[in-house]
């Protein structure tokens, strides 16, 4: 193990500041953990080992974060508090978008899904548009067209995403399936609008931790304002300053809506078999959740 062999030369803080930041920041190398120690990654079941056990640690903290949430909504801990963000912190930005329609009664689309795209390092947006350029180009599109899953075939829709694959972001779905949400309230559409947006976000908040909203604008001003008061809201278990603000943007004049357009319609098309367009981007999948469970 690297500590065991280093720990007469590094005392602690040494050891974390001197050499495992620079192994981890070294995109050659990967530094495991597990409950054997440390060691770098060279083989299998190195990765085995650490993959488990981050996917144990991630769960369970997860799992006391929701516990901690809940009981500060309940018991309305953070009413007038004020969080300390780290200035050097950059918020995060997370553009939503949907594909199918939340109308329980529509058959012919049998599940509704939510995408959402994540993206913290803003400088990022700066290559944005030309991203978008070169995808349009691909497919042999106007540069000023809207990419919308709808409106592309299996194979540009895979090639789109692959294009913008380049773009840094993670991204985050939830998918409904129609005919199982058993609930009387579902039969409103806006119930389960309102529901699918919260049960993705508030996951999400959980990973973004201080983030801002950009949701797609397809509806009422009078909808999208109660849609940003329940979710603010639901989220009210969390500092407010973590959710600061909810705003509503075109998709033809938001890029990276439309960019949670085509990972929400890549959901979409992978519960018809159609799974082209998700091996694309699986690499940057924060998580996927399939509701009711299968």
């Amino acid at each position: 193990m690297i500590e065991q062999a280093l720990a007469n030369r590094y005392g602690r803080n040494a050891f974390q500041h001197q050499l495992l930041g620079p192994l981890r920041r070294d995109a050659r190398v990967f530094v495991g953990t597990s409950n054997a120690g440390i060691y770098l990654v060279t083989s299998a079941e190195d990765a085995d080992q650490t993959l488990g056990f981050y996917t144990w640690r991630v769960r369970a903290e997860l799992r006391h974060a929701r516990n901690l949430r809940a009981i500060a909504k309940r018991f309305r801990l953070f009413a007038g508090h004020e969080s300390t963000i780290a200035t050097k912190k950059e918020r995060a930005v997370i553009y939503i978008d949907e594909s199918g329609t939340p109308d329980i009664g529509d058959t012919e689309q049998p599940v509704f899904v939510v995408g959402a795209v994540i993206v913290e390092n803003r400088r990022e947006v700066a290559s944005l548009e030309q991203r978008f350029r070169n995808a349009s180009a691909i497919l042999r599109r106007p540069v000023e067209h809207e990419l919308r899953s709808s409106g592309l075939s299996l194979a540009k829709h895979a090639r789109a995403l692959r294009e913008l694959s380049l773009i840094d972001y993670q991204w985050a779905a939830a998918c409904f399936d129609k005919a199982r949400l058993v609930s009387a309230g579902f039969e409103d559409p806006r119930t389960l609008y309102r529901y699918a947006f919260q049960f993705l976000i508030g996951d999400l908040l959980m990973t973004a931790w201080q983030a801002d909203l950009v949701i797609d604008e397809h509806s009422t001003e009078e909808f999208q304002r109660q849609l940003a008061a329940y979710l603010q809201r639901q989220n009210s278990g969390l500092p407010v300053q973590r959710l600061q603000s909810v705003s509503f943007a075109e998709s033809s004049k938001q890029r990276l809506v439309q960019l949670a357009d085509l990972v929400a319609g890549a959901v979409r098309r992978s519960t018809n078999g159609e799974q082209a367009p998700l091996r694309e981007i699986e690499h940057q999948m924060i998580n996927l959740q399939f509701w009711p469970p299968q």
